[in-house]
């Protein structure tokens, strides 16, 4: 009886399988649909490629056409031209693909052309040679058009408002040879089936850490004037600057937080875009989510040229730019960041002063070149994430760059700038190193502190106490090869007695541990405007306030209702000098 049903189980198996395997080797070309279509005029009006001369008009409002009943022959290694009519009264993007392989799939690689058409009767040719690697026989031609666009569109998307696809028939013969594409294996788009190199590779840049102090520049220059999701006309870069091996001499700003070097509308509102993206082709992103700059009346965009020919660096600054809507939840600190292109070198940089993201926001900092190809900086892909005094460097392919060393922590160790309360630390900058981990401690093995560096200093503002000596020692990170280095050599220094009439300032948190209620005391800070900052772990601001202190000790309670158990910084601004402490909610 067992041996009866086991016999029937792996019959019933092997048929489903059967079943499941005939299923999924019938594969079919995608149907793209969109929530309008053509019903208010965004459509294909006439493709006429070949013996293919196709005047449809709006085929009765449909979104999707088949007509690959109509068919024209083409040559491998031969060049061809189709145009492509738009009918719509505004901008339409049109895009041209032929599935070369015959996959039933329509890759980027088969796209033969894209242009945005302006208007109502314009029309765009598009000149193409057929690869010799084309399959010989019947294959499809796809043809898309979408509101707007950018160029790059998905021509399986289901998500497009406006528009039209239509399908039509090609034949190819005298194809069959050498599969075409590109062989190197350090590129972003290797084809591990090419046998010969067509010159299409795309190479990656190197993304490192350079150093915030010594790259930051001045923020002046013609200012940008720009709304609420607002996209910028032309901004001459001022040289021809390459980005992934294509020249450009304009961007276009979205007051969201990225620029393009292609024509675009799309605004990059509301949250930050997943990268790679099809709707932002060759796009920096730097900090890109809901910003507001409300036309200049909320922070300045603002861009230059600098230098001489052949070594001229162009930038581009928002400061104090707000998320959208700050005023209704002042937590979130306005964005300052620059973005700047080098024409020497073709070096991207991303300095950021400050970047704090809104909770449960997606935010993203990258390069985008198209739907395939893009480079996010690590853990900054539509993620909440925040910055402040660094600067992230995109170096194109080729690019020497010394390795970083974890193997040992920093030498060269010594302070200067020693007051009662504070002291500049210095130690040797580490080639390529992403950021450097400071460890602090007094010799009574009471205070211990650790706190990050992007740079090759930290300056400890009114935070030490008078006449007592402290030691510090450093780690250096390297985000590329996944490592930290141990700790290197201490260097020990004292801190210098109080002058006459001076106060040490002294910032107390009790009870810590807590259940979310302490009491925060300020000492030395009399007749101050102090800002407090709580942030957590990923530096999301969890509560802010405004305290006018008049007494030389003073005393503020703080409830934090509802934010969950974990480690968190406070931060004290007094103008331009930042003491922080760290706080733990059990």
């Amino acid at each position: 009886m067992k041996n009866f049903l086991h016999n029937n189980l792996k019959f019933m198996l092997t048929c489903m399988a059967i079943c499941m395997f005939a299923v999924s080797s019938v594969a079919q070309y995608c149907t793209p649909a969109y929530a309008t279509g053509a019903a208010e005029g965004d459509y294909i009006d006439r493709v006429v490629l070949g013996t293919i001369d196709n005047t449809t008009g709006d085929d009765g409002g449909l979104d999707y056409v088949d007509y690959t009943a109509l068919s024209t022959d083409l040559t491998a290694g031969t060049e061809y031209s189709i145009t492509v009519y738009g009918a719509a009264d505004w901008p339409e993007a049109i895009e041209v693909w032929i599935d070369y392989d015959q996959d039933e799939t329509f890759e980027s690689t088969e796209s033969i052309g894209c242009a945005v058409v302006p208007s109502a009767g314009s029309s765009d040719t598009y000149t193409f040679t057929v690869p010799a690697s084309a399959l010989d026989g019947t294959t499809r031609m796809r043809v898309m058009c979408e509101y707007n666009g950018p160029c790059g569109l998905d021509p399986c998307s289901i998500l497009y408002t406006w528009g039209q696809c239509e399908d039509y028939s090609v034949n190819i013969s005298g194809g069959g040879g050498a599969i075409e594409g590109c062989t190197n294996l350090d590129a972003l788009n290797y084809n591990p089936d090419a046998e010969i190199d067509d010159a299409s590779c795309i190479y990656p840049y190197t993304i490192i850490s350079c150093d915030y102090a010594s790259s930051i520049m001045s923020s002046e220059g013609s200012e940008l004037a720009l709304g609420d999701d607002e996209i910028s006309g032309a901004v001459s870069i001022g040289f021809d600057f390459p980005f992934y091996g294509t020249t450009h001499s304009d961007i276009y700003v979205s007051s969201n937080g990225y620029l393009s070097f292609d024509p675009t509308v799309l605004s990059g509102c509301c949250t930050g875009i997943p990268l790679p993206s099809a709707d932002y082709p060759n796009a920096i992103f730097f900090g890109q989510e809901d910003l507001d700059p409300n036309a200049g009346l909320d922070g300045t965009i603002s861009y230059y040229t600098t230098g001489v020919a052949g070594s001229m660096i162009f930038v581009l600054s928002f400061e104090d730019v707000p998320h959208y809507n700050i005023d209704a939840d002042p937590l979130y600190l306005p964005v300052t960041v620059q973005v700047q292109l080098y024409e020497a070198t073709g070096e991207i940089r991303i300095v950021t002063t400050d970047y704090t993201a809104e909770a449960a926001s997606l935010n993203t900092m990258g390069l985008n070149y198209d739907a395939e190809i893009a480079q996010a900086v690590t853990g900054r892909n539509s993620t909440e994430w925040s910055a402040s005094d660094e600067c992230v460097s995109f170096l194109p392919y080729g690019t020497e760059v010394e390795a970083c060393d974890a193997t040992v922590g920093p030498g060269g160790l010594y302070a200067d700038g020693i007051t009662a309360t504070g002291a500049t630390l210095h130690w040797d900058a580490v080639p390529s190193a992403s950021k450097y981990v400071v460890n602090i401690f007094r010799l009574d093995a009471i205070y211990s502190k650790k706190t990050g560096s992007f740079t090759n200093s930290l300056t400890i503002p009114a935070a030490l106490i008078p006449e007592t000596t402290y030691g510090f020692r450093v780690k250096t990170v390297c985000y590329d090869a996944g490592t930290i280095s141990p700790y290197g050599p201490i260097y020990y220094f004292t801190t210098a007695p109080l002058k006459e009439g001076e106060f040490a300032r002294e910032i107390k948190m009790y009870p810590n541990p807590n259940n979310g209620t302490f009491n925060l005391q300020l000492s030395g800070y009399s007749n101050s405007v102090i800002d407090v900052f709580i942030m957590n772990a990923v530096g999301q601001i969890v509560y802010q306030n405004n305290l006018s202190v008049n007494d030389f000790s003073h005393v503020q309670e703080i409830s934090l209702n509802g934010v969950p158990s974990g480690m968190y910084q406070v931060k004290i601004v007094d103008g331009e000098t930042i003491s922080s402490e760290n706080l733990i909610i059990e």
